[in-house]
């Protein structure tokens, strides 16, 4: 029986009592403490007969490891905000569409709204298909009425009181959807007819925003926002965005009645559910919120039954009531998550800390008893100034007993701490006791006589003074090695009953998580998608800031990356800039290791500067001869400012045969109607190869009365001077081209960019013939 000394903690548990107990406690505790735990263990054999050797009291699989083990087998007359595009128009991009949605799809999707509460904000991006995904004309949204007249009870007998009821449902509908940037929106036409969305499953939205969703359903009169925007995972589908509405409101001509009034339904946007998909080329902006919180994981949740041997003459004193207490062990450490749910490690500590929660959920004991880490007594954690004598939460209302007793008293929850993993047991929360002579801690040894028991939560302990084996009458077989007689062999009439008291422990929460926030930032992230990927070829990605013209911040793309075998940039080739903007920037693709840029025939570039504003998503360069040659021999120095470039592609599948000196440029290119402003203008960088015999051809076709073609020298964004005359005649005499020999004007030409001004007459193009 030495195990039972408490060798070199006697002092400790001595003076843990001192501040309830002034008295002398002399005597020799040690021999004490062993005579009365081996008078205790012969009784208990006596009455409950031989020990298996294997019974380990249910304290074995009440540990952190062997738990972590098991644990692991939600008005129309909006300002316009871009294009809604439907199937059924011109303009409908069908040949890049995405599938159509899926039933596997949809159901997955509809579950995860279902499963993750919570609103978001939307996607940063302008051109973009919507795609209904889940949300029925005839869902029953739950309408909750206020009161009721008489003539409502009259013809509703089910009623449930004239205040509310909750079992009344209304068919309430999804009637329009506008997308925009939280300020200016734009209607989906029609998206939403014929059952919300069936006629128009899929539509395009062009030069809009998809940051804010508003919509409207009936039983409101008002225009709603509750939306999760989401990036979901789906099997056999792949990574996708949807955006969840969750349907709230009341109408002014019925305030009594409210759609989702409960909490509880305004947390998940699961009403009505459609997918945004990225335009081809969409630069997508999404910031997202990641928060640093505590994961706290309960590893084991049990109750335990104490005695505390106070008294060990009778069997009626084993009722393994003098402490009945809560305990769940707990694993707590550090995870980032995002609005969305998704964990991740905190690498910045990972570390992990190990305790018990517990709370007393009885004390029919008359001895001090407490934990020994925790500094109040056990009826202390009750209520200040209950004495130790006081039962509590153990006795029948009849039961003739004379000893104070209280009942349905609710104990404080302290933590207990572990040192290590390896320690986290419920049989290490240790419980010490003290009476008038002697101080000890109770244990539970395998195959020896329990001072404690472990025991599946909920079960109910036994009533004061009532035998344990009257109170389970399997025990005695459970003693020898049978089964536990917690679930099985109860007397309803012996047991404390748990109905009706204010315990909210009652339900085993092992496997159970819950978070606690500590700390929050803001990341932006950027995506692209490429306009042509069976044909583009990228160059360079990543993550460039250009945050002004400095040097420093130029991006060099070595000439092998336009060389590739069988695949080199030439004549027609389109070089693509995947770019992220908040405002106006500039873009500026250079020949090699300089600042020049000359020879480029794309109008929409200026000197090699492409000036943009915000929400761009691709920019695209469109090669000639001359400045193909350039890129492949010097590769390519990008400078620029106020802007983010993700990524740099290239696309052969418009090159063409390289011009030689007998065939023409196109040096512009489009559909003007020439009037006496700067109409059509030319930059100088067109001319560089050019020579007093070339020519300038213009394409075009006459719409009224004299038709009339000048070239001008640019002076300033305002002003021009004429050079010369290219054409000018009765309309009817307009031949459909004409061309202009350089001679005399070169120099000018080359040395300042030029304006084609007119009248009467549509330019469709402008060729250089060398």
């Amino acid at each position: 029986m030495k195990k039972y000394l408490i060798a070199g903690a006697l002092a400790f548990i001595c003076n843990a009592f001192l501040s309830s107990c002034s008295e002398d406690m002399g005597g020799d505790f040690t021999s004490i403490e062993e005579a009365k735990k081996v008078q205790f263990a012969q009784n208990f054999e006596k009455f409950y007969g031989k020990i298996a050797p294997t019974q380990d009291w249910g304290f074995d699989d009440a540990q952190a490891a062997m738990a972590r083990s098991r644990a692991q087998t939600r008005g129309i007359g909006d300002n316009s905000s871009g294009t809604c595009i439907k199937p059924d128009m011109p303009n409908y991009p069908s040949a890049t569409a995405p599938a159509a949605i899926t039933t596997a799809e949809r159901d997955y999707v509809r579950n995860w709204f279902e499963t993750h509460p919570g609103f978001t904000s939307g996607l940063d991006i302008s051109n973009f298909y919507v795609q209904h995904v889940w949300g029925l004309a005839s869902k029953s949204y739950k309408v909750w009425y206020n009161h009721y007249d008489q003539n409502y009870m009259t013809n509703h007998l089910g009623a449930a009181s004239n205040y509310y009821r909750d079992d009344y449902f209304d068919n309430g509908t999804i009637d329009y959807l506008s997308v925009g940037d939280g300020t200016n929106y734009t209607h989906l036409n029609d998206f939403n007819s014929n059952s919300a969305g069936t006629k128009w499953g899929t539509i395009y939205m062009e030069n809009s925003s998809a940051l804010s969703f508003k919509y409207h359903c009936t039983w409101s009169n008002q225009e709603f926002t509750y939306f999760k925007c989401a990036e979901i995972d789906v099997p056999g589908v792949g990574k996708g965005y949807y955006v969840g509405m969750c349907m709230y409101g009341e109408k002014s001509d019925n305030g009594d009645r409210k759609i989702n009034k409960d909490q509880k339904d305004l947390q998940y946007a699961d009403d009505w559910i459609i997918k945004v998909i990225p335009a081809n080329g969409s630069t997508i902006v999404n910031k997202k919120t990641t928060k640093v919180y505590k994961k706290k994981r309960v590893l084991v949740h049990k109750w335990v039954f104490c005695e505390d041997l106070g008294s060990a003459a009778t069997k009626r004193d084993y009722d393994y009531n003098d402490l009945v207490f809560d305990a769940k062990i707990i694993e707590e450490y550090k995870v980032l998550r995002d609005a969305n749910g998704n964990e991740t490690a905190y690498t910045n500590d990972a570390s992990h800390s190990y305790y018990a929660e517990v709370t007393p959920l009885a004390a029919g004991g008359e001895l001090t008893i407490k934990f020994d880490k925790i500094g109040s007594t056990i009826h202390g954690m009750f209520a200040s100034g209950v004495a130790d004598n006081i039962l509590i939460n153990t006795c029948h209302e009849n039961l003739p007993i004379a000893t104070p007793h209280r009942e349905r008293l609710i104990g404080k929850t302290e933590k207990y701490t572990f040192s290590s993993e390896a320690s986290a047991r419920i049989n290490n929360i240790e419980i010490l006791v003290r009476t008038q002579t002697v101080a000890y801690a109770l244990v539970a040894y395998r195959g020896e006589a329990p001072h404690k028991i472990c025991v599946p939560v909920g079960t109910r302990w036994a009533y004061e003074r009532t035998d344990i084996k009257d109170a389970y009458t399997g025990f005695d077989t459970y003693v020898a090695g049978g089964a536990q007689p917690w679930a099985t062999t109860g007397v309803d009439e012996n047991l404390y009953p748990l109905a009706g008291t204010a315990y909210d422990m009652r339900t085993d929460k092992t496997g159970t998580t819950s978070y606690e926030e500590i700390s929050s930032s803001s990341t932006t992230e950027y995506s692209y998608t490429l306009v042509d990927a069976a044909h583009e070829k990228t160059v360079w990605t990543g993550n460039r800031d250009f945050i002004g013209w400095d040097g420093q911040y130029a991006l060099l793309i070595d000439a092998s990356k336009f060389t590739a075998s069988n695949n080199a940039i030439g004549n027609g080739t389109i070089i693509r800039f995947y770019v992220v903007a908040n405002g106006n920037y500039a873009l500026k693709a250079a020949y090699g290791n300089t600042w020049d840029a000359a020879n480029y025939s794309d109008n929409r570039w200026s000197d090699g500067v492409y000036y943009g504003s915000s929400r761009v998503q691709c920019v695209e360069l469109k090669l000639n001869t001359t400045n193909a040659a350039n890129f492949r021999t010097n590769g390519m120095r990008l400078w620029g400012t106020n802007m983010k470039l993700l990524a740099v592609t290239y696309d052969n599948s418009q090159k063409v045969a390289d011009a030689t000196p007998s065939q023409s440029v196109t040096i512009w290119s489009g559909q003007q109607a020439l009037g006496w402003n700067l109409d059509v203008t030319i930059g100088k960088d067109n001319f560089s190869q050019a020579s007093s015999t070339s020519k300038i051809k213009f394409t075009g076709y006459a719409t009224d009365g004299w038709t009339q073609i000048h070239i001008h020298k640019k002076l300033n964004q305002w002003q021009t001077e004429e050079l010369a005359s290219v054409w000018a005649s009765n309309s009817n005499d307009w031949p459909g081209t004409c061309e202009f020999t350089i001679g005399d004007y070169l120099n000018i030409i080359k040395s300042n960019d030029i304006c084609i001004i007119g009248g009467n007459l549509t330019l469709t193009k402008v060729e250089l013939i060398p």
